[in-house]
């Protein structure tokens, strides 16, 4: 009897220490998940910390210069001091006028001969492919016959075939040939201008004009000098 009550007791015992360390376990295992669960929330709500902001300093020689490299649009706020080193008189920074083109000058003249009947000569100046030309004189030159009058002269610039512009200058006389075998009047037309003819054969029309009198077939030949100036231009694609 005492026996069985021992065992019973025993029993009874052994039962209260299991429980006690299930419950332990449980009270474990329970703090180590709200510590994990405590450490996830914490890792995926907390933002990351910003650096701070602060100037940095790149000593470097010219020798050795720091590359740097931009991608990408630059936004540049507030103002932008920006100094130039070793631009003196022995070393001077190059500049170039983005409006103006490097030029060429230009300089050619013709000889435009009136024979007998002619009442009007042309003469027809070429421009280089790729080029504009820009004029910026015309001179004609010559002697007429005794008798004869030169009336007109112009200068005509063509752009893409069409007629771009016009000029017209009045004929100047200067005075009588002394020659008794070869007798007449030298004239002179001049002007300044800003004229532009773009690239093409005969881009550039020189008119001479002469006043109409009886018996021109019976005239002998004469001519005279014209001569344009000016500078060639890349023509911008």
């Amino acid at each position: 009897m005492n026996k069985t009550i021992n065992n019973e007791k025993s029993f009874k015992n052994l039962l209260s220490s299991i429980a006690r360390q299930a419950a332990g376990f449980a009270i474990l295992i329970g703090a180590l998940a709200l510590t994990s669960s405590a450490q996830v929330k914490t890792a995926t709500t907390t933002s990351p910390t910003t650096p701070p902001i602060a100037p940095v300093t790149v000593v470097n020689t010219t020798a050795n210069p720091v590359p740097v490299a931009v991608a990408g649009t630059v936004n540049v706020g507030g103002t932008l001091n920006v100094s130039i080193s070793d631009n003196s008189a022995t070393n001077p920074l190059q500049v170039h006028d983005v409006d103006n083109a490097p030029r060429t000058a230009f300089a050619q003249s013709k000889k435009l001969t009136f024979n007998g009947p002619d009442r009007a000569v042309l003469g027809n100046f070429d421009v280089p492919n790729g080029k504009r030309l820009v004029i910026e004189s015309f001179t004609v030159f010559g002697k007429l016959p005794s008798g004869n009058k030169l009336v007109a002269s112009s200068i005509n610039a063509f752009q893409g075939g069409e007629q771009f512009g016009t000029q017209h200058y009045a004929p100047v006389f200067t005075g009588n040939t002394e020659e008794t075998f070869e007798p007449g009047v030298f004239i002179v037309s001049s002007g300044n201008m800003h004229l532009e003819a773009v690239a093409g054969a005969g881009t550039v029309t020189v008119r001479l004009e002469r006043d109409h009198i009886i018996g021109l077939s019976t005239i002998p030949p004469f001519s005279f000098d014209v001569s344009i100036t000016g500078y060639l231009v890349d023509v911008q694609q």
